[in-house]
């Protein structure tokens, strides 16, 4: 059986993604600009899960890269349950970080949590504070509730609040 490269993928390529995936995406996107305290709506256009910046991703397994995402850009790791209407800011890592030996799957690298960096380091947050704070645009359904809620500990009942 012939194998179809891989190389030339988008994440949302490789993974087929349906509806259910986007919503988990623009969901992850949101509850990474709440947990951030910036302004944000998601874009039709932007693919890319870029906010602020930063290029948000779903990760419902942990953090996916694939040989097209840039190697200095920043990758953070959103889980979202859209059913139970939450969100969970896992961590960050820069491309070159997760494209290492130890987390490569032939066609994509995925990272555990527990070896993201933790938000309270993501670089660039102080320059957020000068932007306008989050709000919501429209009067949607809310979005999944971001929890700064540390990955490397076990879960609590009590999510702990970003300090800005």
């Amino acid at each position: 059986m012939f194998k179809q490269p891989t190389d030339g993928l988008e994440l949302w390529e490789l993974e087929e993604w349906g509806p259910d995936e986007w919503a988990e995406q623009a969901a992850a996107e949101i509850a990474f600009a709440k947990a951030m305290n910036v302004q944000y709506v998601p874009e039709y256009n932007n693919l890319h899960g870029s906010v602020v910046g930063y290029r948000v991703r779903r990760a419902p397994g942990g953090l996916v890269l694939v040989p097209l995402d840039n190697d200095e850009d920043i990758f953070v790791a959103v889980r979202v349950e859209i059913i139970k209407g939450q969100a969970c800011v896992l961590g960050w890592l820069y491309g070159s970080e997760g494209k290492l030996p130890q987390f490569d799957q032939n066609s994509h690298w995925s990272i555990r949590p527990e070896a993201l960096h933790d938000v309270e380091e993501l670089p660039g947050k102080k320059r957020l504070r000068g932007m306008p704070p989050y709000a919501l645009a429209t009067r949607s359904p809310a979005p999944p509730q971001p929890s700064m809620q540390s990955h490397k500990s076990p879960p609590r009942d009590t999510h702990k609040t970003l300090k800005t």
